[in-house]
């Protein structure tokens, strides 16, 4: 597990606003592990903006990274994300 000094957390703009609010549906492989200025990073978290095109509907979807198996939690449900599924999500 990762100290505190060894965290870091990338926001990526997802949403435009031009007269109305809008999503910027450009897909954008997010890599699981990370090498900025020497330092090793591995993803262990990332939330998704999902069955909406637009930025005022749609769901959100948590991916955790439980102890080396990924995780899926969807309001009430957790479930586990096999490793296939969980490349096409990120690449």
């Amino acid at each position: 597990m990762a100290s505190v000094g060894d965290i870091i957390v990338i926001n990526l703009k997802r949403h435009i606003y031009e007269g109305a609010s809008l999503k910027n549906n450009n897909i954008i492989a997010v890599p699981l592990q990370i090498t900025i200025d020497y330092c090793n990073y591995e993803l262990i978290a990332f939330v998704l903006h999902c069955n909406s095109k637009t930025a005022n509907t749609g769901h959100y979807k948590a991916y955790v990274n439980c102890s080396n198996e990924w995780c899926e939690f969807d309001d009430d449900r957790v479930r586990t994300v096999k490793q296939t599924e969980l490349e096409k999500l990120t690449s």
